[in-house]
């Protein structure tokens, strides 16, 4: 079966045919086979250094990247280590300042305490002067009027003229003791 494209082809050939014989009669064929083996030549030699030079980048590629890897660098781990860093030194700073403020506290706390240690002893040796100045006040009533409130089994019974000692075992001894001294 022949195709419309058949009896073109055939007749670019049967051209072609025709240019080479003319070629052939006026020496230019010769000319042009030699260009095309010229061609050709370096064509192919064009192709093997294409190959050398592939094949040397590549072995050079090798070795740079065997002797100097990539680094592998993450954009954002400089600011997130920035970052860090001056939160650190915040917190440091604030530490600092908290420090500072509890120092400051425990000063006061200590100046409080001893403030009031003070106080305190100077209360008791308030109150143990009194105290004492009781007892000789007690001391000198007892003295003078033979009434000794120390004995529990002792009691008085306090009139306009004296203090008379009533001794009781319990307290209906003492009430019957009041009754006859009020009767008297």
């Amino acid at each position: 079966m022949v195709g419309p494209f058949d009896s073109l082809a055939d007749a670019l050939i049967r051209q072609m045919n025709l240019q080479l014989e003319d070629m052939r009669h006026n020496g230019e064929y010769s000319l042009l086979l030699r260009i095309i083996r010229g061609q050709t030549s370096l064509t192919d030699r064009v192709a093997k250094n294409q190959e050398a030079l592939s094949v040397a980048r590549k072995k050079a590629g090798a070795i740079l990247t065997v002797s100097r890897p990539k680094p592998q660098t993450d954009p954002g781990f400089i600011q997130r280590t920035q970052k860090a860093l001056e939160e650190t030194q915040d917190a440091i700073q604030e530490t600092q300042r908290n420090i500072e403020r509890l120092e400051a506290q425990l000063k006061d706390v200590t100046a409080k305490t001893a403030n009031k240690d003070e106080l305190r002893r100077a209360a008791l040796t308030l109150a143990d002067r009194e105290n004492a100045g009781r007892e000789e006040l007690v001391e000198l009533y007892h003295s003078i009027s033979g009434v000794h409130w120390d004995q529990p089994d002792l009691g008085y019974v306090l009139s306009e003229e004296i203090a008379k000692p009533i001794r009781f075992s319990s307290c209906v001894d003492a009430t019957n003791q009041l009754w006859e001294m009020i009767n008297m």
